[in-house]
């Protein structure tokens, strides 16, 4: 059991947007976001823009040695953002990642000086039947939202990578996948994943 935590990255649309945010039913954050806004139509086709983080918190996660799955759920209450990958974090302290050779590290995202998994890749998640995913059962407002089929199965209940734009009054709810933290590489001198 550790204190894990989760940073939603994303982007902020308006300069008033304040959204409520719940884990597993506990509310995790109420109160402004802290990216800086981008017009939406910057966001897409327009000018080059990068997710940034929206908000972050911590929980204590009740079992880190597999893979886990958390309930949330994102009110927008004032302005309008796009909700999209969710990082959460590698190891409490790093310690975990430097057992990996240099040339074979756990895929990661360093964020602030601290290793995050990468969102939906196969090596962290496994194959999934639809698309390697932090984010599973996505409903906007109880609605799936549309999607365009591109996943094998044509499925649109599961998204990588994509942003979803809410505005005042949207209520975005999903299940989150969150891996096991990383352990000392169990395979000395072996790149992450490898035993031969």
């Amino acid at each position: 059991m550790a204190n894990r935590t989760i940073k939603i990255f994303g982007y902020n649309n308006a300069s008033d947007t304040n959204i409520t945010a719940t884990w597993a039913g506990v509310e995790v954050h109420n109160g402004t976001l802290s990216a800086s806004v981008v017009a939406f139509a910057d966001q897409f086709g327009g000018e080059t823009t990068t997710p940034e983080e929206l908000f972050e918190f911590t929980y204590n996660n009740a079992d880190d040695t597999s893979e886990s799955q958390h309930a949330l759920k994102v009110t927008v209450n004032a302005g309008a953002c796009s909700i999209g990958e969710t990082y959460s974090n590698l190891d409490v302290d790093n310690t975990n990642y430097d057992t990996y050779p240099t040339d074979g590290k756990p895929p990661v995202t360093e964020i602030g000086g601290n290793y995050y998994w990468t969102p939906g890749l196969p090596s962290v998640f496994g194959v999934n039947e639809n698309v390697m995913s932090d984010r599973t059962n996505i409903l906007i407002n109880d609605a799936t939202p549309l999607g365009d089929g591109s996943s094998p199965d044509g499925s649109v209940d599961n998204y990588l990578g994509w942003d979803f734009r809410l505005t005042n009054g949207d209520v975005l709810g999903c299940n989150v996948r969150v891996p096991a933290i990383l352990v000392t590489n169990p395979n000395p001198g072996k790149r992450y994943g490898w035993s031969e």
